[in-house]
């Protein structure tokens, strides 16, 4: 990678994230230079210039606002703590929140002349609104609902974007529907379906695939796709608001025939938790995607590429775990 005081580049906050890594991956394709941060230290892959940040430590995050600073042309933070499980809600709130405002004060504080100050890309989600129709929905018609501190926050990126906005910065806010992939860690429909399924191939266990209610329609694509989308965002009109979606719902049930296929497995057989039977009260919900559409077109793909990727990282997850397990047990013997 080039010198960050000689080249235009963007820099992606959560670089090891699923959407942060997808968001980084299209940036290179479409030819920009990328740097990137992450929580734990890895290594520079993809040409992506990774470092080490620890968004809650305002310090660090001046530093990392101090460098390169003429030449960076946006910020896209994806940092989150998307499942709350096992985080408190002082952790969701300083890394979903305090951290993201920690950039806007870094540029105030560190006086750097507008001329310098680069859009910012907040990834906020659709789970942070209340669902009130079938069909299609537009960004104006989400209803902000309450809920758990990662509800809360995200809900807590429009008064940022309103707030910073005012004050000159140039502020687009994504609403991210579900998307799914190879780095989708557990917690979520899918990688638990395909944990499950990988758990059946490789340590035996009895292939009874049990997941909730999956008659309804939701608006799913690759998470690959959903980083070209977020990357176009940085060509979006000042202070935006803009759907991440594919513009179409598929059946969950879909979803989960094509994970088994992905698998290999023969013979499983599914049914639904008789606890998470219980059908929504909208059945076919899918985001309006004219207004991404409109910033250029996000390499195609399908749900069964997704349920594929999906797959393999879970397999790869939990075989990573088996080998190492076995290491473990030589080294003990």
């Amino acid at each position: 990678m080039k010198s960050l005081e000689t080249s235009n580049y963007m820099d992606v906050i959560g670089a090891n994230s699923m959407l942060g890594d997808a968001t980084a991956k299209a940036a290179k394709k479409h030819g920009w230079e990328v740097a990137g941060t992450v929580h734990k230290e890895e290594e520079n892959r993809n040409g992506i210039f990774l470092r080490h940040l620890d968004i809650t430590n305002y310090e660090e995050v001046k530093k990392v606002v101090g460098l390169g600073f003429k030449n960076r042309k946006a910020i896209f933070i994806a940092s989150a703590i998307s499942n709350p499980r096992g985080a408190t809600d002082e952790t969701m709130r300083k890394i979903n929140v305090e951290g993201v405002e920690n950039f806007f004060k870094a540029y105030l504080d560190l006086k750097i002349s507008r001329d310098y100050w680069p859009k910012f890309i907040l990834f906020g989600s659709v789970l942070q609104y209340e669902i009130t129709k079938n069909g299609a929905i537009a960004e104006g018609d989400q209803q902000v609902k309450s809920g758990n501190e990662y509800v809360m926050g995200k809900r807590q990126l429009e008064e940022i974007q309103k707030t910073y906005s005012k004050l000159g910065f140039n502020v687009t806010r994504s609403i991210v529907y579900r998307s799914s992939g190879e780095k989708q860690k557990p917690g979520f429909f899918v990688p638990d379906t395909a944990m499950k399924l990988a758990r059946m191939k490789h340590l035996g266990e009895p292939k009874k695939l049990v997941t909730w209610f999956v008659e309804n329609k939701q608006d799913y694509q690759y998470s690959g796709k959903a980083g070209e989308q977020l990357f176009l965002t940085a060509s979006s009109n000042p202070n935006e608001v803009i759907n991440i979606c594919s513009g179409k719902s598929v059946e969950l049930s879909y979803i989960v025939r094509k994970l088994i296929e992905a698998s290999g497995l023969k013979g499983v057989t599914h049914s639904v938790d008789s606890e998470h039977n219980s059908p929504p009260q909208f059945m076919d919900v899918y985001g309006d995607n004219s207004k991404i559409t409109k910033l250029g077109s996000a390499e195609e793909d399908t749900i069964e590429e997704m349920c594929r990727k999906a797959f393999g990282g879970q397999e790869a997850a939990l075989l990573k775990e088996i080998k190492e397990a076995e290491e473990n047990e030589k080294i003990t013997a």
